[in-house]
């Protein structure tokens, strides 16, 4: 069903009256309520396109504009209640790129980009760049590179853990951090009563650093003095 500003008023008193619950499972509890009711109505953000120049922009269920009508095309539209403001991808040409969506639609990255998508599960986002078909990067919403062109598949995260598999070997990216390795290892790994983070690298097993992500063999490994990569672990 399609929106309407009662409903909106609705979904924000909810969510208001939710978050002053000092009482966890009952706030919970009142947030997926709130969600719930929200879930039988359509909250994507809209299109438009300027007549005269045919350019697309995008706005809100509200109508307030989130970007003006200046480009050729979006590759995601968003949703109010998802990623309302999330900076979002467009096309412009045949290439595409990342712009503000507070009403300006101020570019933030140049468009060199083949190919730019949300990665919904964190605030990067995977690119293509450079003709690279294959293989994918990961941005940040600025166009910092975390990672080049060198991921072919991106798996579920464990947590705040992110493998992917390159070409031959995988890599690990710790979004707690935001730090990434490049693909070095042969497997990743989790011991599933520590949540210590294991990768075989060359063959020999060892654990990685939680500032930089070091590798240490299996020999060095010293759990009193050092800090390496645990998975958290639900208990």
């Amino acid at each position: 069903m399609q929106v309407t500003k009662e409903v909106i008023e609705q979904y924000k008193n909810d969510i208001a009256a939710a978050m002053q619950l000092k009482d966890e499972l009952a706030q919970l509890n009142a947030l997926g309520d709130a969600e719930q009711m929200a879930e039988h109505y359509d909250w994507d953000n809209q299109v438009f396109t300027d007549e005269k120049t045919g350019k697309k922009g995008l706005r809100d269920v509200e109508g307030t504009v989130l970007v003006p009508a200046l480009y050729d095309d979006f590759t995601e539209v968003g949703s109010y209640r998802l990623f309302h403001k999330r900076p979002h991808v467009v096309q412009q040409g045949d290439k595409y790129g990342i712009v503000a969506a507070d009403g300006t639609g101020k570019p933030l990255t140049a468009f060199i980009y083949d190919y730019l998508t949300w990665d919904y599960l964190s605030p990067l986002y995977k690119a293509w760049w450079g003709g690279s078909i294959e293989l994918q990067g990961l941005i940040f919403e600025d166009g910092q590179v975390l990672l080049p062109c060198c991921i072919k598949t991106l798996h579920q995260p464990w947590n705040n853990i992110y493998c992917y598999d390159g070409k031959e070997l995988m890599g690990l990216i710790d979004l707690n951090t935001m730090q990434a390795t490049m693909p070095l290892f042969k497997s990743i790994d989790l011991d599933p009563e520590t949540g210590l983070v294991t990768v075989k690298k060359d063959g020999v097993k060892g654990v990685l650093t939680v500032k930089g992500l070091q590798f240490v063999p299996m020999s060095e490994y010293d759990e009193e003095n050092g800090e390496y990569l645990h998975e958290v672990l639900d208990i």
